[in-house]
């Protein structure tokens, strides 16, 4: 057994900035701590390499190589640890508590009670600013198809019976991701053994209706929810070749509704969020509704949309109905919200106290951000990587060359306990076979 040795940190300097620190860094020389890295970066020393993890979101252990000058930070500690002369590890200082005084202290994503922060899964930290989550494996969870046809992210209801029911965007003919705007279709997949699945395919609950319609083309990018009274209704993005806009700036948010998951849909016969007018931040297309349906039947919808004057900016705005059968007004025509340009497809729900919580992804990298009326929005911390080293539910970890499309699914009670997003595995390319990951807020065993 390695001697521990203990440093006391009170100024340092790491990451090329002042990192600062008065938490104790408990150092084991000889010791290397396997896997589960982050990031590698340069130092001169173990004790900088403990003050860069302190610095770090979602570090908790470090490696520091003395013969590389090279700090290795770490996710946690789950790989173990083997003797290794030429390294010193160690675990994130644990720095004094930060007393709270209200929730927004725990950035809404926990509760301030007695001057600390209890945060919800899955976030952790100090002040409840971090989030993890456990994803399964093809086969263990999520929708893989057999057949190797493309699905890329889908939102999960529950049946009366007990049944999980998927509706996920799914690339027709075996079709690629690269192939999303002209071929998509939402798929059905059904789980009877958990909203984690597996989820087998059944049915395409809605296809192109060909000329005319607003989806004639394409249905892309569900959002499936229940209304207080049962119905089921899918809110998602359809596209036409209708005019001389093309695909791409013809779509449109509308939505299909049914009394039971396998159908018949009826679908609104028009969009039912429309581009402003000309010069609008919306004027260009409307797409990837994130709904929310109140205990009364009234909804409010999060859509992303694009400008004509702007192509590059993903932009998103909020509209409301006062019943999801009835006409939705824009809150938002005269700017969007205030949310990272570079960040989009927004998945959100409301906790039992009345919080929105939002989660867009940022390339590969995750973004929280809460509300509490789902029109102000606040961001609660830097993006956070969700591609590389992420947890699996068996304790092994893996990377992801994509991870979009991120979608929650809450209980009965209203308690978030999944997170599915579309995926893509390293080697097939950025546009190929993709599959929806489904991912539990806490580690099932627990």
């Amino acid at each position: 057994m390695a001697s521990v040795m203990t440093v006391m940190l009170l100024s340092v300097i790491g990451l090329g900035a002042t990192a600062s620190t008065s938490g104790q860094c408990s150092l084991k020389p000889g010791v290397r701590t396997n896997g589960h890295d982050i990031i590698g970066i340069n130092t001169t020393s173990a004790a900088l390499c403990c003050a860069a993890c302190f610095n770090a979101t979602g570090c908790t252990y470090f490696t520091f190589v003395s013969s590389r000058q090279l700090c290795w930070l770490k996710e946690d500690g789950l790989g173990g640890s083997s003797n290794d002369n030429d390294c010193i590890s160690g675990s994130r200082p644990t720095p004094p508590p930060t007393p709270c005084t209200a929730d927004v202290d725990c950035n809404y994503a926990g509760t301030c009670t007695g001057g600390q922060c209890h945060c919800d899964p899955p976030f952790f930290g100090p002040s409840c600013a971090s989030f993890k989550l456990y994803s399964y494996k093809p086969g263990e969870g999520g929708l893989m198809i057999s057949t190797g046809n493309t699905s890329w992210g889908g939102s999960v209801v529950e049946a009366d019976d007990g049944s999980f029911h998927m509706y996920a965007a799914v690339m027709s003919g075996n079709g690629t991701l690269g192939t999303w705007l002209s071929q998509s279709v939402v798929g059905h997949a059904v789980s009877k053994t958990g909203p984690q699945g597996p989820y087998t395919f059944s049915d395409v609950a809605l296809g192109p209706r060909g000329s005319g319609y607003w989806d004639g083309v394409t249905c892309h990018n569900p959002d499936a929810k229940r209304t207080p009274d049962g119905i089921y209704v899918i809110y998602y993005m359809g596209s036409s070749n209708e005019g001389t806009a093309g695909l791409e700036f013809n779509q449109r948010v509308g939505m299909a509704w049914a009394t039971n998951p396998y159908g018949p849909w009826t679908r609104s016969s028009s969009p039912i969020i429309e581009p402003g007018p000309k010069g609008n931040w919306d004027d260009g297309f409307t797409t990837n509704p994130a709904p929310y349906i109140y205990p009364n039947g009234s909804v409010l919808v999060i859509y992303k949309a694009r400008s004509n004057e702007n192509k590059g900016a993903m932009l998103e705005g909020v509209a409301f109905a006062q019943t999801w059968n009835s006409t939705y007004v824009k809150f938002t025509p005269g700017k969007p919200l205030d949310l990272p340009t570079n960040c989009e497809d927004a998945g959100i729900y409301r906790t039992q106290s009345g919080v929105f919580r939002m989660l867009t992804h940022c390339g590969c990298t995750g973004q929280y951000m809460w509300s509490l009326n789902g029109i102000q929005w606040s961001r609660t911390t830097p993006e956070q990587p969700w591609c590389s080293n992420i947890s699996y539910t068996d304790g092994t970890t893996g990377n992801l060359a994509t991870r979009q499309r991120p979608k929650w699914l809450t209980d009965k009670s209203g308690v978030a306990t999944h997170v599915f997003t579309g995926v893509n595995r390293p080697g097939d390319g950025g546009m190929g076979h993709t599959w929806t990951m489904a991912a539990a807020v806490t580690m099932p065993s627990q």
